[in-house]
Protein backbone atom coordinates (compact mmCIF):
# COMPACT_ATOMS: atom_id res chain seq x y z
CA UNK A 1 0.00 0.00 0.00
CA UNK A 2 1.67 2.80 -1.23
CA UNK A 3 -1.26 5.62 -1.78
CA UNK A 4 0.02 6.26 -5.13
CA UNK A 5 -2.45 8.48 -7.25
CA UNK A 6 -3.19 5.29 -8.84
CA UNK A 7 -4.20 3.77 -6.22
CA UNK A 8 -6.69 6.42 -4.67
CA UNK A 9 -8.22 6.67 -8.07
CA UNK A 10 -9.23 2.84 -8.00
CA UNK A 11 -10.02 2.94 -4.57
CA UNK A 12 -12.53 5.98 -4.83
CA UNK A 13 -14.07 4.33 -7.81
CA UNK A 14 -14.81 0.87 -6.07
CA UNK A 15 -15.67 3.42 -3.18
CA UNK A 16 -18.51 4.69 -5.01
CA UNK A 17 -19.44 1.09 -6.88
CA UNK A 18 -19.78 -0.10 -3.46
CA UNK A 19 -21.78 2.50 -1.66
CA UNK A 20 -24.17 2.29 -4.88
CA UNK A 21 -24.80 -1.29 -4.26
CA UNK A 22 -25.35 -0.59 -0.69
CA UNK A 23 -27.91 2.34 -1.90
CA UNK A 24 -25.67 4.79 -0.24
CA UNK A 25 -25.91 3.48 3.30
CA UNK A 26 -22.25 3.85 4.97
CA UNK A 27 -23.04 1.67 7.92
CA UNK A 28 -22.59 -1.27 5.64
CA UNK A 29 -19.51 -3.65 6.16
CA UNK A 30 -18.60 -3.47 2.16
CA UNK A 31 -18.70 0.34 2.13
CA UNK A 32 -16.96 0.61 6.12
CA UNK A 33 -14.19 -1.46 4.53
CA UNK A 34 -14.22 0.30 1.30
CA UNK A 35 -14.11 3.97 3.27
CA UNK A 36 -10.98 3.20 5.53
CA UNK A 37 -9.02 1.46 2.25
CA UNK A 38 -9.35 4.67 0.28
CA UNK A 39 -8.67 6.73 4.05
CA UNK A 40 -5.41 4.93 4.58
CA UNK A 41 -3.92 5.24 1.18
CA UNK A 42 -5.13 9.12 1.54
CA UNK A 43 -3.15 9.28 4.85
CA UNK A 44 -0.11 7.19 3.85
CA UNK A 45 0.29 9.00 0.40
CA UNK A 46 3.56 9.20 -1.20
CA UNK A 47 2.50 11.96 -3.12
CA UNK A 48 4.01 15.24 -1.73
CA UNK A 49 0.67 17.47 -2.69
CA UNK A 50 -1.79 14.59 -1.41
CA UNK A 51 0.61 14.33 1.59
CA UNK A 52 0.08 17.62 3.09
CA UNK A 53 -3.43 17.82 2.26
CA UNK A 54 -4.39 14.63 4.57
CA UNK A 55 -1.75 16.17 7.44
CA UNK A 56 -4.39 19.16 7.42
CA UNK A 57 -7.34 19.16 5.19
CA UNK A 58 -9.42 21.24 7.15
CA UNK A 59 -7.24 24.51 6.44
CA UNK A 60 -7.26 23.54 2.58
CA UNK A 61 -9.60 25.80 -0.04
CA UNK A 62 -10.93 22.47 -0.87
CA UNK A 63 -13.33 22.54 1.67
CA UNK A 64 -15.42 25.42 -0.21
CA UNK A 65 -18.03 24.38 -2.88
CA UNK A 66 -21.74 22.76 -2.50
CA UNK A 67 -21.56 19.41 -2.01
CA UNK A 68 -23.71 16.59 -3.09
CA UNK A 69 -24.34 14.29 -0.95
CA UNK A 70 -23.95 10.29 -2.37
CA UNK A 71 -24.32 8.68 0.98
CA UNK A 72 -27.77 7.49 2.46
CA UNK A 73 -29.26 10.08 5.08
CA UNK A 74 -29.02 8.90 8.58
CA UNK A 75 -31.66 10.31 10.55
CA UNK A 76 -33.13 8.06 13.18
CA UNK A 77 -36.62 6.48 12.60
CA UNK A 78 -36.91 5.70 9.13
CA UNK A 79 -39.58 4.04 7.46
CA UNK A 80 -38.86 1.58 5.82
CA UNK A 81 -40.78 0.34 2.30
CA UNK A 82 -40.64 -3.19 1.61
CA UNK A 83 -38.86 -3.84 -1.83
CA UNK A 84 -37.70 0.15 -1.88
CA UNK A 85 -34.01 -0.27 0.13
CA UNK A 86 -33.17 3.04 -1.70
CA UNK A 87 -36.02 5.31 -0.31
CA UNK A 88 -35.79 7.18 2.83
CA UNK A 89 -38.49 8.46 4.24
CA UNK A 90 -39.38 9.93 7.91
CA UNK A 91 -41.95 11.90 9.32
CA UNK A 92 -40.63 15.95 9.42
CA UNK A 93 -40.56 15.83 13.13
CA UNK A 94 -38.03 13.23 12.77
CA UNK A 95 -35.77 15.10 9.97
CA UNK A 96 -36.19 18.43 11.95
CA UNK A 97 -35.82 17.55 15.71
CA UNK A 98 -39.84 18.28 16.29
CA UNK A 99 -39.38 21.75 15.09
CA UNK A 100 -41.24 21.71 11.73
CA UNK A 101 -45.25 20.96 11.88
CA UNK A 102 -46.88 18.83 11.47
CA UNK A 103 -44.36 16.57 12.69
CA UNK A 104 -46.11 13.37 12.08
CA UNK A 105 -46.54 13.87 8.24
CA UNK A 106 -44.75 11.12 6.23
CA UNK A 107 -41.58 12.61 3.94
CA UNK A 108 -39.31 11.20 1.21
CA UNK A 109 -35.80 12.78 1.50
CA UNK A 110 -34.75 13.53 -2.73
CA UNK A 111 -31.23 14.85 -1.79
CA UNK A 112 -28.85 16.74 0.67
CA UNK A 113 -26.65 19.59 -0.46
CA UNK A 114 -24.08 21.16 1.97
CA UNK A 115 -22.85 24.10 1.02
CA UNK A 116 -19.21 25.26 2.70
CA UNK A 117 -18.97 29.03 1.77
CA UNK A 118 -16.88 32.09 2.96
CA UNK A 119 -19.76 34.83 3.49
CA UNK A 120 -18.69 38.80 3.63
CA UNK A 121 -20.45 38.78 6.73
CA UNK A 122 -19.15 37.17 10.15
CA UNK A 123 -20.31 35.55 12.78
CA UNK A 124 -19.28 37.33 15.82
CA UNK A 125 -17.97 33.68 17.08
CA UNK A 126 -17.80 31.46 14.69
CA UNK A 127 -16.30 33.26 11.75
CA UNK A 128 -16.92 34.07 8.44
CA UNK A 129 -17.08 30.16 6.56
CA UNK A 130 -20.96 29.32 6.38
CA UNK A 131 -21.53 25.49 6.59
CA UNK A 132 -25.97 24.99 5.05
CA UNK A 133 -27.25 22.24 4.31
CA UNK A 134 -30.17 21.96 2.17
CA UNK A 135 -32.79 18.92 2.01
CA UNK A 136 -35.05 18.87 -0.89
CA UNK A 137 -37.90 16.23 -0.19
CA UNK A 138 -41.37 15.25 -1.11
CA UNK A 139 -44.31 15.86 1.30
CA UNK A 140 -47.10 13.14 1.63
CA UNK A 141 -50.09 14.57 2.18
CA UNK A 142 -53.64 12.77 2.07
CA UNK A 143 -54.03 15.38 -0.83
CA UNK A 144 -51.45 14.15 -2.58
CA UNK A 145 -47.50 14.70 -2.77
CA UNK A 146 -45.90 18.27 -2.98
CA UNK A 147 -42.17 18.98 -3.06
CA UNK A 148 -40.34 20.74 -0.31
CA UNK A 149 -37.11 22.55 0.71
CA UNK A 150 -35.58 22.16 4.24
CA UNK A 151 -32.04 24.76 4.85
CA UNK A 152 -30.09 24.06 8.16
CA UNK A 153 -27.98 26.81 8.61
CA UNK A 154 -24.87 27.09 10.57
CA UNK A 155 -20.93 27.82 10.38
CA UNK A 156 -17.56 26.07 10.22
CA UNK A 157 -14.13 26.33 11.45
CA UNK A 158 -10.90 24.59 11.69
CA UNK A 159 -10.48 23.53 15.26
CA UNK A 160 -6.86 24.85 16.51
CA UNK A 161 -6.29 21.78 18.42
CA UNK A 162 -6.80 19.68 15.63
CA UNK A 163 -6.04 20.12 11.82
CA UNK A 164 -8.36 17.14 10.43
CA UNK A 165 -11.22 18.59 12.25
CA UNK A 166 -13.70 21.23 12.12
CA UNK A 167 -16.16 22.87 14.37
CA UNK A 168 -19.78 22.84 12.94
CA UNK A 169 -22.45 24.95 14.49
CA UNK A 170 -25.98 25.45 13.73
CA UNK A 171 -27.50 28.35 14.33
CA UNK A 172 -31.17 28.44 12.66
CA UNK A 173 -33.49 27.03 9.63
CA UNK A 174 -35.80 27.34 7.78
CA UNK A 175 -38.89 25.16 5.04
CA UNK A 176 -40.39 26.68 2.17
CA UNK A 177 -42.20 25.77 -0.45
CA UNK A 178 -39.84 25.82 -3.75
CA UNK A 179 -41.03 27.84 -6.89
CA UNK A 180 -42.86 24.91 -9.11
CA UNK A 181 -45.21 24.92 -5.55
CA UNK A 182 -46.34 28.65 -5.86
CA UNK A 183 -46.89 28.51 -9.18
CA UNK A 184 -49.20 25.51 -9.57
CA UNK A 185 -52.46 26.38 -8.00
CA UNK A 186 -53.18 23.01 -6.83
CA UNK A 187 -50.28 22.66 -5.11
CA UNK A 188 -49.85 25.26 -3.77
CA UNK A 189 -53.31 24.95 -2.05
CA UNK A 190 -51.99 21.95 -0.66
CA UNK A 191 -49.21 23.76 0.47
CA UNK A 192 -51.61 25.75 2.52
CA UNK A 193 -53.88 23.20 3.69
CA UNK A 194 -50.69 21.37 5.22
CA UNK A 195 -48.50 23.84 6.52
CA UNK A 196 -51.01 26.89 6.89
CA UNK A 197 -52.39 26.68 10.60
CA UNK A 198 -49.83 23.58 11.65
CA UNK A 199 -48.35 25.49 14.66
CA UNK A 200 -51.22 26.85 15.79
CA UNK A 201 -53.13 23.57 16.06
CA UNK A 202 -49.99 21.83 17.10
CA UNK A 203 -49.88 24.13 20.54
CA UNK A 204 -53.45 23.43 20.85
CA UNK A 205 -53.12 19.34 20.82
CA UNK A 206 -49.45 19.80 22.29
CA UNK A 207 -49.68 17.22 26.07
CA UNK A 208 -48.15 18.66 28.53
CA UNK A 209 -45.03 16.16 28.27
CA UNK A 210 -44.37 17.72 24.92
CA UNK A 211 -44.67 20.99 26.18
CA UNK A 212 -42.34 20.47 28.70
CA UNK A 213 -39.75 19.27 26.40
CA UNK A 214 -40.16 21.80 23.94
CA UNK A 215 -39.84 24.45 26.79
CA UNK A 216 -36.88 22.71 27.84
CA UNK A 217 -34.95 23.12 24.15
CA UNK A 218 -36.45 26.82 24.29
CA UNK A 219 -34.62 27.02 27.45
CA UNK A 220 -31.33 25.26 26.84
CA UNK A 221 -31.26 26.58 23.12
CA UNK A 222 -32.93 30.10 23.36
CA UNK A 223 -34.64 28.57 20.53
CA UNK A 224 -36.90 30.42 18.67
CA UNK A 225 -39.81 28.15 17.19
CA UNK A 226 -41.52 28.74 13.53
CA UNK A 227 -45.19 30.53 13.34
CA UNK A 228 -47.88 29.62 10.76
CA UNK A 229 -46.66 33.17 9.12
CA UNK A 230 -42.95 32.32 9.47
CA UNK A 231 -41.49 28.64 9.27
CA UNK A 232 -37.89 29.67 10.72
CA UNK A 233 -36.03 28.79 13.59
CA UNK A 234 -33.02 30.28 14.99
CA UNK A 235 -31.11 29.10 18.01
CA UNK A 236 -29.64 32.14 19.73
CA UNK A 237 -27.47 29.13 22.32
CA UNK A 238 -24.66 27.71 20.22
CA UNK A 239 -24.25 23.88 20.15
CA UNK A 240 -21.03 23.14 18.88
CA UNK A 241 -20.02 19.83 17.17
CA UNK A 242 -17.46 18.51 14.83
CA UNK A 243 -16.05 16.35 11.44
CA UNK A 244 -13.15 14.81 11.16
CA UNK A 245 -12.14 14.71 7.42
CA UNK A 246 -11.17 11.35 6.61
CA UNK A 247 -10.50 11.61 2.65
CA UNK A 248 -10.72 15.09 1.03
CA UNK A 249 -9.89 15.95 -2.64
CA UNK A 250 -11.33 18.53 -5.83
CA UNK A 251 -14.45 16.01 -6.46
CA UNK A 252 -15.16 14.24 -3.05
CA UNK A 253 -15.27 14.57 1.03
CA UNK A 254 -15.76 12.02 3.44
CA UNK A 255 -16.04 13.01 7.13
CA UNK A 256 -16.81 11.71 10.53
CA UNK A 257 -18.87 13.09 12.93
CA UNK A 258 -18.66 13.50 16.41
CA UNK A 259 -21.77 11.24 17.15
CA UNK A 260 -20.17 8.71 14.66
CA UNK A 261 -22.37 9.13 11.66
CA UNK A 262 -20.11 9.01 8.06
CA UNK A 263 -20.95 11.50 5.07
CA UNK A 264 -20.01 11.00 1.06
CA UNK A 265 -20.24 13.94 -0.65
CA UNK A 266 -18.83 15.16 -4.28
CA UNK A 267 -18.86 18.23 -6.21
Amino acid sequence: MTGSKEEIKAAKLHLKKVLAENHGMTKSEKVLEAIDNLSNLWKNSTDEAVSKLAQSPSTSELVYGDWVSISAPSYPGRKEVEGRPDLFQYTLGRMSFNIFQPKNILCSIEGITNMVNKSKQAHEDLGDVTYNNLITFTVHTPDGDIPAEMTMEGYCYPDPENPLRCIVAFVGGSMRKPDSVAKDPKLDKIWTDTFGTAYSKADQERGYFEYFMQWIMKKMLKLEMPTDSNQRYEMKRIMKGYLDIIYLDETMRITKGNRGSIIIVEK
